[in-house]
């Protein structure tokens, strides 16, 4: 029998019942899934015949004609008669396993919270020395959730969540939405002058009246009430409950979080996200991932970023069990990041691109020892541009201690949708393609071939895999209506993840909607169902009639030697119809690593006058997300003087 790997999740109220009636069924429970799932009639759960229309399934290898699973595990939730979440994990033919889930039985954040008294798994915080098992949280969000109602805090308001990854993270920000309010997690960037400045504008924006601070960012607290005249919080010292707080129940489309974007093309916008948006896109996620409550996950990104906060609740919602490193112990050390994820046999890790560059250096050492990272199934890449390079050689480079290819899997993401919207399947080696960056037009078709080193003019692209469940993507180009696949159009997506709107800006909000599909912003193309993106359209650079994107000419200037860490962003110059490119660099030869990157763009891009402004490392200006703010940016190249600009 061969070994299937995958999850069923219902997506239609007739199949949601009929699994909640399997919860009365005093047998066990047995599901038959036939070889093509997407074209049988039906699955069999306990006496149930369950139609598959409405299901979705993701497999990493083709199933037997039929694959039998027993033994579902259930969770229940104390506000719910009925099913929850039911999962189960059981050998299938050569150690393959299936999981089917009913996530879409949640109607809220807070019910996902009660579930967890069912749960097995546990959160474990390196930094701390301590777990938090999954039955523990119910409790201390509650208490979280008392008092913030205590103090106040009314259904539908927002509350903010200042925290590090830590515990104190996890009771604050379920205590505020068991609360009935929106979490907002605020962002903080501790190497700035002042961090506060970074988050005073959301509190003002969002009308918070109330701030939850726990760890380290406790510090903050006093400073806070006094400038931003808010009451602040200590996570810490709300008391455990055992009872949840008689609210009215959240509906799935009250917002659960306010999610800043990054703003590295313009200034951050609230995102809100809804009940229904937020469990969605968890699941979203884990169906395409395969995660289960089998799987140890390192987690490290930021948790106000989508990459980091979403992570963790997919993790949590499947029950496996998440291992939340802060993200300087990450940065700082990133071997011992991978020695750890070794030592408690992990089998998942998220990430953005730079990161995996980062594990590339650390294991071009011997700081690895003789680490095992044989049990590692799936790392994600997403939240900025994954590139050809990383792709290829992070598994080479990770060979050594048992990382196989196809671990890596790319993913596209952007805070309006939640989280994930494409991403490739576990065990499958990502496609990448060659691309002439003169068709990569909105309406012309992709001038594209089977990846191999790119000629003079064409950029190398990677596949971001197939949309995710109940998510749906397409291309339209200029004139608003769709192209065909292998055309190069704006992508836009629909789906059950989207947000709600922006905070406030009802006339942002239009703008980014187009007969129900959010427009992203981002020109790619479709091959073969996986999405391909060329770039923004904010950073698209006309010069002479051509169309280039600024990604391209960052990937090439990033492999000069003497750029700091691929640290560099491309501008254009309307005026003198030049396009710009600012580069971090230690080297002590400045105009030389200046003339270094307009060669490479020069031969790479068929660019021959390219302006290159060398400055020092730490020079450009990020997002709290950690992107290239163009903007700021643009305001930088306006204090340069000189091409090379170490001040």
């Amino acid at each position: 029998m061969s070994p299937a790997y995958g999850m069923f999740v219902t997506r239609t109220r007739p199949a949601r019942d009929a699994v909640r009636a399997a919860l009365r069924y005093p047998g066990p429970l047995v599901t038959a899934v036939a070889r093509d799932a997407s074209r049988s009639d039906s699955i069999r759960v306990a006496d149930r015949s369950i139609p598959l229309r409405g299901f979705g399934f993701e497999s990493r290898a083709d199933p037997a004609d039929i694959t039998v699973l027993t033994g579902i595990r259930m969770f229940r939730s104390p506000r719910m008669s009925g099913l929850l979440f039911a999962a189960g994990v059981d050998d299938v033919g050569d150690g393959g396993c299936l999981m089917v889930g009913d996530w879409a039985t949640f109607e809220s954040m807070s019910e996902l919270v009660d579930s967890f008294h069912s749960h097995p798994g546990r959160i474990v915080f390196p930094a701390e020395g301590t777990a938090v098992p999954y039955r523990d949280i119910p409790a201390s969000a509650y208490g979280v959730a008392h008092r913030l109602i205590a103090a106040g805090v009314r259904p539908g308001e927002t509350v903010g969540v200042l925290a590090p990854n830590s515990s104190g993270f996890v009771a604050g920000f379920f205590g505020a939405v068991v609360a009935g309010a929106a979490a907002c997690v605020l962002p903080v960037r501790l190497t700035g002058n002042d961090p506060m400045a970074q988050f005073g504008p959301m509190i003002a924006a969002a009308r918070m009246r109330h701030v939850l601070v726990a760890g380290a960012f406790g510090q903050f607290g006093a400073e806070l009430a006094s400038r931003c005249d808010v009451t602040v919080i200590r996570v810490e010292e709300c008391a455990l409950s055992a009872d949840p707080p008689a609210v009215a129940p959240a509906r799935p489309s009250d917002t659960a979080v306010l999610q800043f974007s990054s703003g590295s093309t313009a200034a951050p916008k609230g995102v809100l996200i809804s009940h229904r948006a937020a469990l969605s896109a968890t699941a979203g996620s884990a169906v395409r991932a395969g995660v289960t409550a089998e799987d140890r996950i390192l987690l490290w990104a930021p948790l106000f970023h989508d990459l980091g906060l979403f992570g963790l609740l997919t993790a949590m919602a499947a029950g496996a069990e998440a291992h939340l490193m802060p993200t300087v112990q990450f940065i700082r050390d990133t071997a011992g990041a991978l020695r750890y994820l070794a030592d408690i046999r992990g089998t998942g890790l998220t990430g953005s691109n730079f990161a995996f560059d980062r594990m590339i250096t650390a294991a071009g050492g011997d700081a690895l020892g003789g680490s095992d990272l044989s049990r590692w199934r799936f790392a994600v890449n997403g939240g900025e541009r994954v590139t050809a390079t990383t792709l290829h050689r992070f598994p080479k480079a990770l060979a050594p201690w048992g990382v196989r290819p196809g671990v890596m899997i790319p993913g596209y993401a952007l805070a309006e949708a939640t989280f994930s919207v494409t991403g490739n399947i576990p065990g499958n080696v990502t496609r990448t393609v060659a691309a002439q960056l003169d068709s990569l037009t909105s309406g012309e078709r992709a001038e594209i071939r089977a990846e191999a080193e790119p000629r003079s003019g064409a950029t190398t692209l990677v596949s971001l895999g197939a949309a995710t469940d109940r998510m749906e993507i397409r291309l339209t180009g200029p004139s608003g209506a769709a192209v065909a696949d292998g055309y190069c159009g704006e992508v836009e997506i629909r789906g059950p993840a989207l947000m709600t709107g922006y905070l406030d800006d009802p006339a942002a909000t239009a703008a980014a909607f187009h007969d129900g599909w959010l427009r992203t912003g981002d020109i790619g193309f479709l091959s073969e169902r996986e999405l391909f993106v060329c770039g923004r359209i904010k950073d698209m650079i006309i010069l002479s009639g051509r169309n280039l994107y600024a990604e391209d000419l960052e990937a090439v200037a990033g492999q000069v030697p003497g750029v700091y860490r691929r640290h560099c962003v491309a501008l254009v110059d309307p005026a003198a119809e030049q396009a710009v490119l600012v580069v971090e660099s230690d080297e002590p030869d400045g105009p030389a690593v200046a003339q270094l990157v307009r060669t490479a763009v020069a031969q790479a891009c068929g660019l021959p006058d390219v302006a290159v402004h060398v400055v020092g490392k730490g020079q450009l200006p990020r997002t709290t997300s950690g992107k290239w703010r163009r903007s700021a940016t643009r305001e930088l190249l306006g204090r340069i003087s000189t091409p090379d600009h170490r001040g």
